[in-house]
Order: C-alpha cells, then sequence, then structure tokens
C-alpha cells in the first residue's frame, strides 16, 4: 500500500510541475502577444490608404443594423451627433475588455460623439448583462461578422470615426484616450 501511495504521489507531483510550465507558458505567449499588439498599435494608430485595406476616408459608412443591449434596433445613422464612433470588438477579446474603460471615459468626455460598440460573439442579453455589471454608459449592439466585412475589420479593437454625414473619417487601432479626444476636438 505504501509503495502505490509514493506512486500516485510522485503522478501528483508531476502532474502539478507540468500543469504549473504549461499555464506559464501559457501565460508568456499571452503576454508577448499583447506586447506585440501594443507595439503596433503605438506605432500606427491612424490609418492611411496606402497602409491598409480600411475604408478610406469620404465613403458613405456600410449599412447595419443590430440591436443594442435593450433589444432596440440601432443603425449606422442612429445618432444626429457631430461624430459617431464605432468600436468593432468581440466579446472573445482580452484587448476589448482592457479598452473599454477608456470608451467608456471617452464618452463621458465628449457629448458631441455617439460611441456604438458592435461587439461580435454576443447576444442583446449578455450585452446588458456586461453593462449592467461595468456602469459603462455606451450601447453595445449584438453583431455578426457580415458588418466586420463591410467595414474591412480584421483586428479587434478597431474604432471608425464616422462624421455627421454618416462617412467614414477615420480607422484608429486600439486608440489611447488622448489620441480619441485629439481627433474631436
Amino acid at each position: 500500500m505504501k509503495n502505490v501511495n509514493f506512486v500516485l504521489s510522485i503522478i501528483a507531483i508531476g502532474m502539478s510541475i507540468f500543469m504549473y510550465i504549461e499555464n506559464r507558458e501559457y501565460h508568456k505567449a499571452v503576454v508577448d502577444l499583447k506586447n506585440t499588439q501594443r507595439e503596433l498599435s503605438k506605432t500606427d494608430h491612424f490609418q492611411t490608404e496606402e497602409k491598409s485595406n480600411y475604408l478610406k476616408k469620404g465613403t458613405i459608412a456600410p449599412s447595419f443594423s443590430y440591436p443594442d443591449e435593450n433589444g432596440d434596433t440601432v443603425h449606422e445613422n442612429y445618432s444626429n451627433k457631430k461624430y459617431t464612433l464605432l468600436v468593432f470588438s468581440s466579446s472573445q477579446c482580452p484587448y476589448c475588455m482592457e479598452f473599454y474603460p477608456v470608451l467608456d471615459a471617452f464618452q463621458k468626455a465628449n457629448t458631441n460623439t455617439e460611441v456604438l460598440v458592435l461587439q461580435e460573439f454576443s447576444t442583446p442579453e449578455s450585452n446588458k448583462k456586461f453593462l449592467d455589471s461595468t456602469k459603462y454608459k455606451f450601447k453595445m449592439l449584438a453583431a455578426v461578422d457580415e458588418v466586420y466585412d463591410n467595414y474591412k475589420i480584421d483586428a479587434t479593437p478597431t474604432c471608425v470615426f464616422l462624421d455627421s454625414e454618416h462617412t467614414v473619417d477615420s480607422t484608429l487601432i486600439a486608440p489611447t484616450l488622448g489620441e480619441l479626444i485629439s481627433f474631436v476636438e
């Protein structure tokens, strides 16, 4: 019996070591990916026509219609404010979760800009639960892949500013609060 307990202890220790190493490698990969994205976003926030496949400035915003967190239908021309900031995000994107406090601060500081988060892999119910728990004030729409394709979005979070005529003004990748504010001033 002692031998069985000893063998089981050795197996348990081995599995613990293996799980620790695997978790460390996973964590390292996540940190590396996050750092790479941050470095890319620091150097290339404002996309130019030559550098990207994003919609060009002056392009009429492709139409969309999705339910918000309350189940109400929202369109691309929902707002009559000076700007509309479309934020393409995913419920499975850790960078998006880190970006939401920036959006919330931006929304509170800029009454001339409507913030609409187009959240992939979500439902109106899950969005409402999220917004209720975080107390964020922006609208969150349950979006699907089609709108990402129409706006030529290939990474999240990506922000698209629309002007009052509902044409594309610029596209930004994970901007800072200062960059968002400087755009609308």
